[in-house]
Parts: structure tokens; C-alpha cells; sequence
């Protein structure tokens, strides 16, 4: 598959139309490459990320949009409608958008000036929120910079150890969720800071895990303690 950005995907569509450093988007996307495109045009231009767990429910949905400020959010497609009926809900009423018809249809406008648009570009620019789980409450908007996301990577590829990362040889199957800290953040970043591969599976699936292993060729399998009893 190429995962190019394409016309009217990448930076270019979204300066365009006004989006710019401080603005967040929300990107339901799920564990696919269309995410790293969208993310990665974002990033370039000092937009935030806030990654929408696919498993939320509307009321869950309204809270993130709302409480990230988001103002826009861009989607798979049987799942646009489910973002514009939580828009309505929300202060800033982000419009949302297929993400299957970037580059066939205009974005929409932003309705704000990019907040920061003065201001240069760098490891202290805001790179996504993340929530937490809200086991305990209500979830938390963790506001995660450049730097952060760097440091993270950096760490992870150079831990050593049994699973130690040699660089562009490296094949890491990663079954988390990349709204999850440790898939994004961690895992993805430090194979892009080290040129390695990362195999993101939609879900994890006890059944055919380890034949997924054989066939994707993993060099490292990144997964949590539970998982072994699976």
C-alpha cells in the first residue's frame, strides 16, 4: 500500500484551509496508515493530535471533543456520522470529515486563527492529547510536546536487552491501540527515530497471535503482561 499523503492529503489541504500551530484535530482513525499520514501532515504544521478511542460511546465522544477544544475531526468513514452528531454537542462544533475523501473534497474552513501562529515550530510545540482510561473519573487530557514524544523515542531505542533495536532491521509488532501512550508515543517514534518497522495490527487477537508473528516476519513483539497467559 502506499501511504503517501497524496493531492490534497497532506500539509498543503490543511494550511489552506487555515489550520496551524496550536489548533487540535481529532483523528478516529483507528490502527490503520492513513493515521501516520494525517498525523504527520499535522505535526509539520504545529497541529496537535487528539487520537478518539473507536471503542466510545456518543456521550464519551462529546466530552473528548469538547474538552480538547478540538476543532476538527477527521474520520473513517462509517464513522463521520458518529463525530458530527457529538459536534453538535460541543462549544466549537468542529466540522468532521472523511478521511477517504481528502483530496477529493475541500476541507472545511477553520473557525479560528491558529493560536500560536507567531510562534516558531519546534520540540516544545504541543504533539497530541492523550486521555486516559477514566477508570477513576472522568478521563484526563494528558498535553504531550514534541520533546516529549522525542525523549520517549530515544528511551525506547536504547533500552538493550533481550528485544534490543538495531535500527532499520527491526520489525516490532505492536497490537496496541494508537491512542494508547506506549504505541504512539513510544513504540512508533522510536522506530522512527531509528528507521525500524512497525507492525500495528487493528487489535489484539489471542488466536492468531502467533501465527501473526511468523507471517509479518516480527523481529519484537512489544505487548503487556497479560497477554503471555492468552
Amino acid at each position: 500500500m502506499d501511504a503517501g499523503p497524496g493531492p490534497g492529503r497532506g500539509p498543503g489541504a490543511y494550511a489552506e484551509a487555515g489550520y496551524g500551530h496550536g489548533h487540535r484535530i481529532a483523528l478516529l482513525l483507528e490502527n490503520r496508515p492513513e493515521f501516520f499520514v494525517q498525523y504527520l501532515a499535522l505535526n509539520s504544521l504545529g497541529v496537535a493530535i487528539v487520537p478518539v478511542n473507536p471503542d466510545y460511546r456518543h456521550d464519551e465522544i462529546v466530552y473528548q471533543l469538547d474538552h480538547a477544544d478540538v476543532v476538527l475531526a477527521v474520520a473513517i468513514s462509517n464513522r463521520v456520522t458518529d463525530l458530527k452528531k457529538a459536534s453538535e454537542y460541543c462549544a466549537l462544533q468542529p466540522p468532521a470529515v472523511d478521511v477517504a475523501r481528502l483530496g477529493d473534497e475541500a476541507l472545511p474552513r477553520a473557525g479560528q486563527t491558529p493560536p500560536r501562529a507567531t510562534a516558531p515550530i519546534g520540540r516544545e510545540t504541543e504533539c497530541a492529547m492523550l486521555y486516559t482510561s477514566g477508570t477513576t473519573g472522568r478521563p484526563k487530557g494528558c498535553l504531550l510536546t514534541n520533546d516529549y514524544f522525542i525523549t520517549a523515542g530515544e528511551w525506547y531505542l536504547a533500552l538493550g536487552g533481550e528485544a534490543a533495536l538495531l535500527g532499520d532491521t527491526d520489525r516490532v509488532l505492536n497490537p496496541l491501540p494508537l491512542y494508547h501512550m506506549n504505541s504512539l508515543a513510544v513504540t512508533a517514534t522510536g522506530l522512527m527515530c531509528g528507521g525500524g518497522c512497525l507492525i500495528s495490527p487493528d487489535r489484539f487477537h489471542p488466536k492468531s497471535w502467533w501465527d501473526d508473528v511468523i507471517a509479518t516476519r516480527a523481529t519484537v513483539i512489544h505487548y503487556l503482561g497479560w497477554y503471555r497467559r492468552c
